[in-house]
C-alpha cells in the first residue's frame, strides 16, 4: 500500500479536486466540437478520425504507462504530467486551423487521458482494501462532476465568445492541475520497492472480460451521447443552449448514478441486475435517438445515456479488476483502458464514414448492435457464476 503520511486526508482532498479539474478540462469543448468543426467545413468522416485519434493514443499508450506507473510507483509525476498535456494541447486548439489544432489537440488529450491509470491508482490506493468499491464510486463521481462542470461551462459561454474561449478554459484548468498534482506525496513504501516488477499474473479472464464490455459501451457513448447525438439535436433545428443542455442532462445524470452506485438499494440488486439492463439502454437509446424529432425526447434519451456513464462504466471497473493484487492495480487499470479505447477509436471513425455515406440513422442502428450483444454476454457470465454457486 502506498503511504501518504499524515495528511491523507489533504492529499484526498487535492486529488480529487485535480480528477475534477482533468475531467473538466478534457470535456469543457466537446459538446460543440463535433458541431463546430462541421461548421468550420471538416467533413463528417475527418471529424470521425480526429474524435477517434484522441482514443487512439490511449490504445497505444496507456499499458506502456500503467506498467511504468507500477515498477517505479511515480503516480504524482504522471498525474500531473497528463494534466500538462491536457492544458498544452488547447494551446494548440486555439493558435492553430480548427482541423489540424483539433487533430493535434486530441493527440495530446490523449496522451494526457493515457496517465488515468495513474490517477485511479493513486485514488484507490488511499483507501483501505474494504474501500475499494465504495472509493471507485468517489473517483467516478469526481469524473463526472467534472464533465458536468464543463458541460455546464460549455453552454453558457459557447453561444456568446465561442470555441477559443472554452479551449483558454481548459488551458487554465490544465494547468492548474498540473500545480496541484506536484503537491501530491504519495509514494511507494521501501519494502514494496524490491519487490516492484512486471508480470502477467493481473491478466485474468474477468479482467479480459470486462474490459471488452467496456469497449463496447465506451465506444458507443463516445460516439453517440458525446459526439454525434449533438449533430442529430442541430439537424432537427435545435439551439446552441439546447444542444448543451442536452450535454448538461447527461452529465447530470451521470453524476446522479455514480453517486448512487454505493446506496444499499442499488447494491441490493448488484452487477448481476444493472449491468445487462444497463445495456439494455444502449441498444434502446441507439435505436430511439435518429427516430425523435423533438428536443425534449432525446433531453430524455439522455438521462439513459447518463445511466450508462455513471452506473454502468462504475460498476464495468470495479468487476474488471476485483481479483487484482494492489501491487499490479496500475497495469491492470492500463489493460482495461487500453482495451476500451479500442471502442473509443473505432466505434466514432466506423460511425463517422457510415453517418456520411449513408446518415446517422444507420450509423445508430450499428451501435445499438453492441447493447444487444453486450446483454448476451453479460447475462450469460452472471448465469454461469449463479450456477456455480448452485
Amino acid at each position: 500500500m502506498e503511504t501518504f503520511g499524515d495528511g491523507i486526508k489533504q492529499q484526498r482532498a487535492a486529488l480529487s479536486a485535480i480528477v475534477l479539474l482533468f475531467w473538466f478540462s478534457l470535456y469543457v469543448y466537446v459538446p460543440y466540437q463535433t458541431n463546430y468543426l462541421t461548421s468550420q467545413g471538416v467533413s463528417m468522416d475527418t471529424v470521425g478520425v480526429i474524435l477517434g485519434i484522441y482514443g487512439g493514443i490511449q490504445m497505444c499508450f496507456r499499458m506502456p504507462i500503467g506498467i511504468y506507473s507500477d515498477v517505479r510507483r511515480k503516480h504524482g509525476f504522471l498525474i500531473a504530467l497528463g494534466m500538462a498535456f491536457v492544458g498544452t494541447a488547447s494551446v494548440l486548439r486555439v493558435v492553430l486551423p480548427a482541423k489540424t489544432g483539433f487533430f493535434l489537440g486530441n493527440v495530446l488529450a490523449g496522451f494526457g487521458s493515457a496517465m488515468w491509470s495513474a490517477f485511479m491508482a493513486m485514488f484507490l490506493g488511499m483507501y483501505p482494501v474494504t474501500q475499494k468499491k465504495e472509493a471507485t464510486s468517489r473517483v467516478m463521481f469526481y469524473n463526472n462532476v467534472g464533465k458536468l462542470a464543463a458541460f455546464v461551462c460549455a453552454t453558457l459561454f459557447y453561444p456568446l465568445l465561442g470555441m477559443k474561449f472554452l479551449c483558454l478554459v481548459c488551458v487554465a484548468g490544465g494547468y492548474a492541475g498540473m500545480g496541484l498534482g506536484i503537491w501530491l506525496k504519495g509514494k511507494r513504501p521501501p519494502e514494496a520497492v524490491k519487490k516492484a516488477g512486471f508480470s502477467l499474473h493481473f491478466l485474468n479472464s474477468r479482467l479480459i472480460l470486462f474490459s471488452l464490455l467496456t469497449l463496447m459501451q465506451q465506444g458507443v457513448q463516445m460516439s453517440t451521447a458525446m459526439s454525434y447525438t449533438s449533430k442529430v439535436l442541430e439537424n432537427i433545428g435545435a439551439s446552441q443552449m439546447q444542444i448543451g443542455l442536452s450535454s448538461i442532462i447527461y452529465m447530470a445524470a451521470s453524476v446522479y448514478f455514480s453517486g448512487i452506485v454505493s446506496t444499499e438499494a442499488v447494491k441490493k440488486r448488484g452487477p448481476q441486475f444493472w449491468i445487462p439492463f444497463s445495456f439494455v439502454t444502449i441498444w434502446l437509446y441507439c435505436w430511439i435517438v435518429p427516430n425523435i424529432t423533438n428536443v425534449w425526447g432525446i433531453w430524455l434519451c439522455q438521462i439513459a445515456a447518463g445511466l450508462q456513464t455513471g452506473l454502468l462504466f462504475t460498476y464495468l471497473i470495479a468487476e474488471a479488476v476485483n481479483d487484482i493484487d494492489e501491487e499490479q492495480r496500475a497495469t491492470a487499470l492500463a489493460f482495461f483502458q487500453m482495451t476500451y479505447a479500442v471502442g473509443m477509436t473505432v466505434f466514432p471513425m466506423l460511425s463517422g464514414m457510415i453517418a456520411e455515406h449513408w446518415g446517422l440513422k444507420l450509423a445508430y442502428g450499428m451501435l445499438g448492435i453492441m447493447g444487444i450483444l453486450g446483454v448476451i454476454i453479460s447475462s450469460i457470465y452472471y448465469a454461469r457464476i449463479r450456477g456455480k454457486k448452485e
